[in-house]
């Protein structure tokens, strides 16, 4: 995979099915309370956001849209791209988060290969990391990008009712770690409150982060 070889761990296990959740702009747009990248950030390069499929639970304009008003972040969208045919594990019924890397990297050579541009992948697809043993993961970072999956960020996807609010805050949190990580350069804390939290193991420890502590 040349220079996104795996550089950070992923986040989150647990087990569940499928399912999915009514768009909210509301949900999207509202506003997020002392939300800032500190001073210490890096800033390197530019972040660029694609979508993976079709995308159901999220919506990437309106994404960068609050980043833009909450934190004067501009993030720009890419266009869409679909799965290569070596994406999805058909045992597991899921997409292989290196497969994913894969085709971001074959979809945009040049953004791969800049170290000015900072490549986050999305998809609504129940995603695993082939190198670890965990049954699912939110996310994870490779040298310059990320990839990222709603799937388990929607409370619908466990039988719940759906909540757009309760799923775009989780997506927020995981955006913006991923952000910290590869835009600022900011290091995993221990801290289980401060989004920068390398062990988020579940959706309650996802739901116990708080954006606005670094």
């Amino acid at each position: 995979m040349g220079k996104h070889a795996l550089a950070a761990v992923a986040l989150a296990l647990a087990a569940c099915g499928g399912g999915g959740s009514a768009w909210d702009e509301g949900a999207a747009r509202a506003p997020a309370v002392n939300l800032s990248l500190p001073r210490s950030c890096a800033r390197q390069g530019r972040v660029y956001l694609v979508p993976i499929g079709d995308l159901r639970r999220i919506h990437l304009d309106e994404i960068v849209y609050r980043y833009h008003d909450e934190y004067g972040l501009t993030l720009e969208v890419l266009s869409p791209v679909a799965p290569g045919a070596d994406a999805t594990d058909a045992t597991r019924r899921q997409v292989v988060a290196e497969a994913l890397a894969g085709t971001l990297s074959r979809s945009f050579p040049a953004h791969a290969q800049s170290p000015e541009a900072i490549l986050i992948g999305v998809t609504d697809e129940d995603m695993y990391i082939r190198s670890y043993t965990w049954r699912f993961a939110f996310s994870s970072r490779f040298e310059g990008m990320a990839v990222m999956s709603t799937a388990r960020m929607d409370p619908a996807t466990f039988g719940e009712p759906p909540d757009s609010a309760a799923l775009h805050a989780r997506f927020y949190k995981i955006l913006t770690k991923n952000i910290g990580a590869l835009y600022c350069g900011f290091p995993m804390s221990d801290n289980p409150r401060s989004v920068m939290f390398g062990a988020i193991m579940s959706v309650e420890d996802l739901d116990r982060v708080d954006e606005s502590v670094w």
